[in-house]
């Protein structure tokens, strides 16, 4: 057998997919064996495409888990700390199955940025209902703290998808 890219190459290997014959040089190791670039690569993946009515679903659970968790864990005194990390992790498994267990960048995103709408809502609920300034709310140190630490949650979770 021929390469099909390698017109020149012989060789007695062939992608696990799609079965078309690669040579040494145009073969990726995965998971499920060897492959093609073609097939190895991420937009190939269905776990990657993500259709748009799951990317809107995802990101309205992520804005609306993300704004109530935050505030939530910010009113909980001594273990806020702990449970905002609990609570990254919660957040992003909660984006992860919103989009039928896809995990794209974009998933990932939505993530991360439920976390941050969760730090506005979190400014907006003490200036609103504790009457504090926009400077007090945004420099709370224990504040500060629970969000990166959710952050943190958010990305121990994250990284291995």
């Amino acid at each position: 057998m021929q390469c099909y890219k390698h017109a020149k190459v012989e060789t007695f290997l062939s992608c696990g997919r799609c079965e078309k014959p690669i040579c040494p040089d145009c073969v990726v190791q995965g998971p499920a064996g060897i492959r093609c670039r073609e097939c190895a690569s991420v937009n190939a993946n269905r776990l990657y495409k993500v259709p748009p009515i799951r990317l809107v679903w995802s990101g309205l659970v992520a804005v609306v888990a993300g704004s109530v968790g935050l505030v939530a864990v910010n009113n909980v005194p001594v273990f806020g700390v702990a449970l905002a990390y609990f609570y990254g992790r919660l957040l992003a498994d909660t984006v992860m199955r919103a989009s039928g267990m896809r995990v794209g960048w974009m998933i990932k995103a939505f993530a991360v940025g439920g976390i941050v709408c969760g730090a506005a809502a979190r400014v907006l609920f003490d200036i609103f209902y504790y009457d504090q300034t926009l400077r007090e709310s945004v420099l709370d140190l224990w504040a500060i703290l629970q969000f990166a630490v959710a952050l943190y949650g958010c990305y121990t979770r994250i990284k291995d998808w």
